[in-house]
């Protein structure tokens, strides 16, 4: 009785609701199948064969429901991963085809020593990453690849606090990054130079064309639950 409470319990919580008779139904047709092994009860003659077909049938049956069940539940709720590293190589000047933003005519400074430690998010990397090769004459036989870093946003906070970086492209600092600087006796100078713009995407076949401030904090504050709230149809919102 146990187990299949706790089929219950992770179907439930899960969401999968089909394991409920899927997994008990399937445990005692191989339950059935096993037991009529020839070393205990064989099943001979027609309708024993019969039993067997039908059971193994009902079984890969199960099995097929259960598999395309699970192929309809991950259509319908896609996983979202988002990748916090990115390929620093693909910003090197010496990678055939490099990914670097070259500058709009000559610059007006460039480090031909000394140059300049840069670190930041992972996402201004290839802002800063094209910058620093294009405002920077390197050697060709001096290997840059602490040049520039990238070890995200609290870490580079933690570096530039710390004297291990010069400038750092984050967003703006928390109330604890700016505390610590307070405290090391570091004055950090903000200057802005980007917008971030958070963009929310629907199905085409979403009625709904617009949203509020207001309704999208809500949406995923868990206020609102239901597309019917904002306009749309009665369907819950999955985010």
């Amino acid at each position: 009785m146990l187990p299949w409470l706790g089929v219950l319990l992770v179907s439930v919580v899960g969401g999968e609701y089909w394991w409920i008779v899927i997994i008990p139904v399937g445990a005692h047709i191989s339950f059935s199948l096993g037991y009529g092994r020839p070393t205990r009860h064989p099943l001979t003659g027609t309708s024993g064969l019969r039993c067997r077909n039908s059971l193994l049938f009902i079984l890969l049956m199960l099995g097929f429901v259960a598999g395309y069940q699970g192929y309809l539940y991950k259509q319908l709720n896609p996983g979202v991963g988002v990748r916090e590293n990115i390929d620093t190589w693909a910003w090197r000047p010496d990678k055939l085809n490099n990914q670097l933003t070259p500058l709009r005519g000559k610059p007006q400074i460039q480090f031909t020593q000394n140059w300049l430690r840069l670190d930041g998010a992972t996402a201004a990397y290839p802002i800063y990453a094209s910058a620093f090769y294009a405002l920077s004459v390197i050697p060709e036989d001096f290997h840059t690849r602490e040049y520039p870093e990238s070890s995200r946003t609290p870490d580079a906070y933690n570096r530039i606090v710390k004297g291990d970086a010069d400038i750092i492209f984050v967003a703006q600092p928390s109330g604890g990054q700016k505390k610590r600087a307070e405290e090391s006796g570091i004055t950090l100078l903000y200057t802005p130079f980007a917008r971030e713009a958070f963009v929310f995407i629907v199905n085409a076949d979403n009625p709904v064309n617009s949203l509020t401030e207001q309704q999208v904090r809500d949406i995923f504050s868990g206020a609102i639950t239901n597309w019917r709230t904002v306009g749309g149809n009665d369907q819950e919102i999955q985010t």
